[in-house]
């Protein structure tokens, strides 16, 4: 009985400063966040965080190097400068030049110019892939960045996990650390099997194979490219010299490719630019929208009347003639148009979201489009 009360009492005294000292408060766990995303680009210093004098505001900084373009410090500060309160703390980040200045956030237009944004401030990150663009439907657009497919660890005491970590795909720390979807943009992961295409890939295998692993992804936010050096000690010193021509020469040919795809890129968006919508083209926008009203009033009274037991009259008056040609302007319509390939779902999910657009911007068309999808 002494023995057991004795266990006890010293059970309780080694859990007594835990329970003292509380667990990580929240604005803790957003800076490790913060951390771990960003301290895989060599070109960022992440200040610690640090509560201001006669203040309840913990902030931090984010310190960009001299080599960064001006497409990069404007996309980092307009991303990274955040204000959130946590119940009364607040917790708030700044973005500085390579002396010290602040960087000013700027106004996002709409989502493809959040997408180049992102995509500048992302460059030298050792998880971003690059930015694409989907079109689920012919007149919507969504602009993704792409991840690779690796986890973040992060370490939280909130005893959630056995090992006290908190484990994130890369594209979902991301979208947190720069609230991409406020910006119209989405975080997805690039596919095993588009990663095993790259060069990287056949470098860290052999690298993994030399080392007697069984390859895979790199751990911890290394980069993939290292080289084993008890293969190269085998080989002669010509053959390595070689080998190392041949990877320099495919890493300048691949960086040449890269910028003649950004430069065809440039010039495209470019001509698009100097190109202004025609008159003819907004009109024929307009007679789109008509058309499609009075096609969806025409369903809609049908459905009415079928709910009644009733057969629908045929089309006599303007309006029932309008939407009769409507639909036999969809139905002969090719497949890769706005009326065609889904019918009449399709043209009403296009003409609500042209509808929203105008009517709420381009918020509006992001709380639509979860709508019509």
């Amino acid at each position: 009985m002494v023995a057991q009360t004795i266990a006890w009492a010293l059970l309780l005294a080694c859990l007594a400063p835990a329970c003292a000292q509380g667990l990580s408060p929240p604005w803790w766990v957003t800076y490790d966040m913060f951390q771990a995303a960003l301290r895989s680009d060599r070109c960022l210093n992440i200040s610690e965080l640090a509560p201001l004098p006669r203040t309840t505001e913990f902030r931090f900084n984010v310190s960009v190097c001299a080599d960064a373009s001006e497409d990069k410090l404007v996309g980092l500060a307009t991303f990274l400068t955040v204000r959130y309160d946590f119940g009364g703390q607040l917790f708030s980040s700044k973005v500085l030049d390579s002396r010290g200045k602040a960087v000013r956030p700027i106004v996002v237009k709409d989502g493809e110019h959040a997408m180049k944004l992102a995509g500048a401030a992302l460059q030298g990150n050792h998880y971003f892939e690059r930015t694409a663009v989907s079109s689920p439907l012919p007149c919507i657009d969504y602009y993704w960045v792409v991840f690779k497919p690796e986890i973040v660890q992060i370490w939280v005491d909130n005893l959630a996990d056995l090992w006290g970590n908190m484990n994130l795909l890369a594209a979902d720390l991301f979208a947190r650390v720069f609230r991409l979807e406020q910006f119209g943009v989405r975080a997805t992961t690039l596919k095993f099997r588009d990663m095993a295409l790259q060069p990287e890939a056949q470098v860290l295998q052999v690298a993994a194979a030399a080392d007697g692993t069984a390859g895979g992804s790199a751990s911890g936010g290394d980069r993939p490219q290292r080289s084993s050096e008890a293969s190269h000690a085998q080989q002669p010193d010509e053959q390595q010299q070689q080998q190392q021509q041949q990877q320099q020469q495919q890493q300048q040919q691949q960086q040449q490719q890269q910028q003649q795809q950004q430069q065809q890129q440039q010039q495209q968006q470019q001509q698009q630019q100097q190109q202004p919508l025609s008159l003819q083209t907004t009109a024929g926008y307009e007679q789109q929208d008509a058309a499609l009203v009075a096609a969806l009033w025409q369903h809609w009274q049908e459905q009415q009347l079928l709910r009644q037991g009733l057969q629908p009259a045929a089309a006599s008056s303007s309006r029932q003639l309008l939407a009769a040609t409507a639909e036999a302007g969809a139905a002969a319509t090719p497949a890769g148009s706005l009326q065609g390939s889904g019918g009449w779902r399709t043209a009403a999910k296009c003409w609500a979201l042209r509808l929203a657009k105008r009517m709420g911007g381009d918020a509006a068309v992001l709380r639509a489009q979860r709508w019509v999808l």
